[in-house]
């Protein structure tokens, strides 16, 4: 009768770095995922923000996207006929990325909102 005994042993040691590679790919998708999640939500409240001052609105919109969302490459905050848009593009590094040597994930959310009998719209 034959020995088999290792044999699993060897086929675990030889999964385990995909086993590993899939995890890692899994918490890197989701911390992207929740950094798209934080930047919606600031610009959501930016522009909400903007919506009810009426003093130095796009510079204090400004100054509250950059204050709370860091690294951020570009930054279009405009007023027109009553109608808030604002564009942010960011980077958001990750593990796979640095490792692969590829550039950063890039972040982008476009968003506009306005009053209609005051109420805001986004």
């Amino acid at each position: 009768m034959k020995k088999n005994s290792g044999q699993v042993l060897i086929l675990f040691i030889l999964i385990l770095p995909i086993l590993f590679m899939i995890l890692g790919l899994v918490i890197d998708v989701g911390l992207s995922y929740l950094e798209k999640r934080k930047v919606d939500n600031v610009i959501n409240e930016a522009i909400y923000y903007a919506l009810n001052d009426d003093n130095n609105v796009l510079d204090n919109t400004r100054k509250y996207i950059q204050k709370n969302i860091d690294n951020i490459d570009n930054l279009n905050v405009s007023l027109n006929d009553n109608i808030v848009e604002i564009k942010l593009s960011k980077r958001h590094k990750s593990l796979f990325v640095n490792i692969l040597k590829k550039n950063d994930n890039l972040i982008t959310a476009n968003w506009f909102g306005y009053k209609d009998n005051d109420k805001i719209k986004k």
